[in-house]
């Protein structure tokens, strides 16, 4: 029988999945808000809105990346909690840290979708997610001290180092050529969508 005195310093895990998943839910639905529809004004609105529509298309992709990323992040976050039974509030703080740089993505999105071929905002968006990524490698570790030996959590563990690749390298090349940054951006969702139906989790169906 546990004494009157004795403290439990873990905490339940599902309120803080809870608020895990409605920050994800919120931030992925306002990431549309990026997108602003054009107003169209004159005679001649069926060409304009055409030019206006094309012009939204950076917006679009952008938005296409960010949602996926933030996706993959979620579903990577419920497949790592699913070895914890509790947290601890050393963990508690790594991922509200974590919300809060997801919290940031809807501006770097909406910055980077309104000026795709400006250095700042391709640093900012690039940045956004490295720290994101950084701190996915914190929730792994954690992870890894009691399940080392599952073949699908270490496989993904190597595989996350293609992301820090890829934004380190957006950054260095924002300096040089934007497009190589923004084509870099476009790498991930492309692997994510390979490894979903036909890499490491396909054995998981």
């Amino acid at each position: 029988m546990a004494k009157a005195h004795e403290h439990d310093d873990s905490f339940s895990k599902n309120r803080m999945e809870s608020l895990t998943d409605g920050i994800f839910a919120t931030v992925m639905t306002i990431l549309i808000l990026s997108l602003i529809v054009p107003i169209i004004t004159g005679s001649d609105i069926s060409g304009q809105l055409t030019s206006a529509i094309f012009s939204l298309f950076p917006s679009i992709v952008i938005y296409i990346f960010s949602f996926t990323v933030l996706l993959v992040m979620w579903i990577g976050h419920n497949n790592i909690f699913r070895y914890m039974h509790a947290v601890n509030p050393k963990l508690l703080w790594i991922n509200g840290l974590f919300l809060l740089f997801i919290g940031i993505v809807p501006l770097s999105t909406a910055l980077l979708g309104r000026y795709p071929l400006q250095q700042a905002t391709i640093f900012f968006y690039a940045i956004n997610f490295l720290i994101l990524a950084v701190i996915f490698k914190l929730f792994y570790r954690y992870t890894k001290k009691s399940h080392a030996t599952d073949s699908v959590l270490a496989r993904t563990y190597r595989s996350s180092w293609l992301s820090f690749a890829l934004y380190i390298g957006a950054i260095i090349f924002s300096f040089v050529n934007p497009y190589l940054s923004l084509l870099l951006f476009s790498l991930l969702p492309i692997f994510y969508f390979y490894q979903a139906f036909f890499g490491m989790y396909r054995e998981l169906n």
